[in-house]
């Protein structure tokens, strides 16, 4: 009894299913993509390289951020237990020299696209 009311509701779903879906088919339009210039949707090259660069520090931060998370778990659960505490410590004090290397480094990339002067389509060094 109850296989023949779900094979009923099944049948009538997939019916209805087509009949919506080939009116849609058949009233498509082609769509296109509006296109910035350049390569891979970048004006240039200049703002793929800061796009990417960004990229990589934002996942070296959240990493980092991470890093002191297991090292600030792994303290409390150390219990007092001398070698766990250390182990920790170890940890935190890693991430908290990462986030020292990756803002010198930051610093560093941004200093150098200054002095570059990369806007626009091309880099130029600046004249002072």
């Amino acid at each position: 009894m109850f296989k023949k009311a779900y094979a009923k509701v099944v049948g009538a779903t997939s019916a209805a299913t087509m009949a919506l879906s080939s009116a849609a088919i058949a009233y498509a339009q082609p769509v296109t993509l509006p296109t910035k210039g350049g390569s891979y949707g970048f004006p240039s090259i200049d703002s793929a390289i800061k796009s990417v660069m960004n990229l990589a520090f934002f996942f070296g931060l959240v990493l980092v951020l991470l890093y002191i998370v297991w090292g600030g778990i792994q303290w409390i659960s150390a219990g007092g237990d001398k070698q766990g505490t250390e182990a920790a410590r170890g940890k935190i004090t890693g991430a908290v020299v990462g986030i020292i290397i990756i803002a010198v480094a930051f610093a560093i990339y941004q200093l150098l696209f200054t002095f570059i002067g990369a806007t626009g389509n091309t880099f130029s060094l600046r004249e002072t």
